[in-house]
């Protein structure tokens, strides 16, 4: 073998070398990219069931026509790069579109907790109010748990249509309990608050509040204590 065909050799061989540690890397980032990708898909797919599910109670229509299809842009330039082989690892650009729709997720939950907070601390401040009524005691355990259930609901956000009518049934239970109470007289009301934080005197005791005193055992669930 000459000099020149042992050159050659060596070069094809250099080359094979090479082509094998790029198909080596080739792989490495396919693989890295792929594991991402399935990333961006699953949160995706929450964020689109998230939207169908509360389309018609959050208002999450910004969400649907402007930062998702931005999103989708940036997805499909990653793909488009990807197709091509200008850049196989596109790990880091799907890190970041993951990062933008998991802040939409958080966007969404955002909404769901005012959404429940608007709705619900009317009725807590309610039930607060009137605890110590003979009609509420009664019921304390039921309405307590059915709270307690609520409160939970405000923080965690249900996934499925089970769990957001699981929420419905709960709520709408929780306001038929306190419904016998919701329109109180604004005086009963203001008694009612000092009463519970035992501010109550006599001067807050109007002729409405008397005459509500009066409706079953109400004038039992309270005290007024005089200072001299």
């Amino acid at each position: 073998m000459t000099v020149a065909a042992l050159a050659e050799s060596a070069c094809t061989l250099l080359k094979s070398i090479e082509n094998m540690e790029q198909n080596k890397l080739n792989a490495v980032n396919i693989e890295d990219t792929y594991a991402e990708l399935k990333t961006v898909k699953e949160i995706a797919q929450h964020i689109r069931d998230l939207c169908e599910l509360y389309r018609n109670r959050l208002p999450i229509q910004n969400i649907k026509q402007t930062e998702l299809p931005r999103v989708l842009k940036e997805l499909q330039l990653s793909q488009a790069l990807f197709v091509t082989e200008q850049q196989r690892r596109q790990v880091q650009e799907l890190r970041t579109i993951a990062s933008k729709l998991n802040k939409i997720k958080v966007k969404i939950e955002a909404e769901w907790k005012n959404y429940v907070e608007v709705r619900l601390s009317p009725y807590f401040d309610l039930h607060e109010m009137v605890k110590s009524l003979p009609e509420v005691r009664d019921q304390a355990s039921t309405l307590n748990g059915l709270r307690n259930q609520l409160r939970h609901d405000i923080s965690v956000l249900p996934l499925t249509q089970n769990e957001l009518n699981t929420f419905d049934r709960c709520f709408e239970q929780y306001k038929q309990r306190l419904s016998t109470l919701e329109h109180l007289h604004p005086e009963v009301r203001t008694f009612l608050q000092k009463a519970n934080n035992g501010t109550a005197t006599v001067a807050d005791i109007t002729d409405e509040v008397l005459r509500w005193c009066r409706q079953g055992e109400h004038a039992k669930a309270f005290r007024i204590q005089f200072s001299y």
